[in-house]
């Protein structure tokens, strides 16, 4: 079973919250039907305690897939998820967005942490092999980090960005 359902944002009642309980329950029946792997996409540095509702949230249905009695399971942990068309990189589409529309680009923290998303196909092909299934010898649980090969810097990937798409914004943390 592939899970990669997840909610961007909490709005009409909907909240990162509910989205793991629904994780949660889906992994509860996975166990009861006899699924015998699940691979789930949670995200890097995942805490329950993250001040961050998405990240606290994919933390928790985590955290219940690993407590669901699901005799084998994959972690894969993005960072962030590019690709070649708009609609394979939401997070750039969107960075691009306001770095078209706005005077200034304010980026929490110090702009020095590091960014390492991965590439959609790699991602793709990263969940294909952690599905895969030898049923003589089903595959130990594992959880890995889905990055890529480039980490620049925060304040790095959004001034090129800006260059990019030739805003006058300044990028600032």
């Amino acid at each position: 079973l592939f899970c990669t359902y997840w909610i961007r944002f909490a709005r009409g009642g909907d909240t990162h919250e509910a989205a793991a309980e629904r994780c949660a329950r889906l992994f509860r029946l996975a166990s009861q039907v006899g699924v015998q792997r699940i691979v789930f996409t949670s995200h890097t540095y995942a805490r329950e305690e993250s001040p961050y509702a998405y990240i606290a949230g994919k933390a928790r249905a985590a955290a219940a897939l690993r407590s669901s009695g699901i005799p084998s399971y994959a972690i894969a942990r993005p960072c962030g998820i590019f690709g070649d068309t708009a609609q394979e990189s939401i997070l750039m589409n969107n960075a691009a967005w306001v770095l078209r529309r706005t005077p200034l680009f304010l980026m929490a923290g110090d702009g020095q942490h590091r960014f390492q998303p991965i590439h959609v196909r790699d991602m793709a092909q990263l969940l294909f092999d952690l599905g895969r299934l030898d049923e003589s010898h089903p595959p130990a649980s594992e959880e890995k980090d889905a990055c890529g090969p480039d980490a620049p810097t925060a304040k790095q990937l959004f001034s090129h960005l800006a260059r990019c798409v030739e805003s006058k914004a300044i990028v600032s943390a």
